[in-house]
């Protein structure tokens, strides 16, 4: 309201339609200090807001309570307490704070459970596709690592190998991917909530769990490239 100028001590009036919610006055207040701007009624956006003193005669207010105990059993005392503070407050519409979240919240509830429910879906895939590459990867190279166990490598080492290539496969993976979702994260920004699409902590995360979905995709080829009889192996590439 008053752009590259100290707000305090300016004077501002209600709208003739609130100024009946204030108790004596005229409507005008003197500025006497600056908040910032708080999520109200929309979960996503701030939104500028007004805080009048309680002591002069705002008729409603707000606040908030910390327990363990449940709503049913902590709103005896809370009216007790009020009627005992004045006589004629009123307490009405106490809600739970999970209550008071449930409906702004609704959206992105379900916009997270559908992202997860096809993230999810996506990784299934990529590690049935995994597995099945480096099922075909072993069962190529078949005859190599026949080879390999008949010149005295042993089975730690071979095992190695299948995994090595796994994390090879994974890990460009998984590097193409960060690299899309960097490039894509102006269109991600509106689906969340409380974190950023560019959160690093987040990305850390989902390639780490690539990676580790992707190792244990790739175990069951190794150890079984482990048991190959190297004889049977030579005999089957003559």
């Amino acid at each position: 309201m008053w752009p590259a100028e100290d707000a305090i001590g300016k004077r501002v009036r209600l709208p003739a339609a609130r100024e009946t919610d204030i108790v004596g006055g005229n409507g005008w207040r003197t500025v006497i200090g600056v908040a910032r701007d708080a999520r109200l009624r929309n979960v996503r956006k701030t939104t500028p807001i007004v805080y009048f003193p309680i002591g002069q005669g705002y008729w409603q207010g707000s606040f908030a309570v910390r327990s363990p105990l449940p709503l049913a059993t902590l709103l005896p005392a809370l009216r007790a307490t009020t009627r005992d503070a004045d006589p004629g407050l009123t307490l009405w519409n106490a809600r739970t704070m999970g209550e008071l979240l449930d409906r702004p919240l609704a959206e992105p509830r379900v916009s997270a459970l559908l992202m997860s429910t096809f993230g999810l879906a996506a990784l299934l895939l990529a590690s049935i596709g995994l597995y099945g590459v480096m099922s075909s990867l072993v069962r190529d190279q078949t005859r190599e690592i026949g080879i390999r166990l008949a010149l005295g490598a042993t089975t730690s080492v071979v095992r190695r190998a299948v995994l090595a290539r796994a994390a090879i496969v994974t890990a460009s993976g998984a590097a193409i991917g960060l690299v899309v979702a960097l490039a894509t994260s102006h269109l991600l920004g509106a689906l969340l909530y409380g974190v950023s699409a560019t959160d690093p902590l987040s990305l850390g995360v989902a390639c780490a769990v690539l990676l580790g979905v992707g190792g244990v995709a790739a175990y069951l080829p190794a150890r079984r490239a482990t048991k190959i009889d190297p004889a049977r192996a030579l005999r089957e590439g003559d």
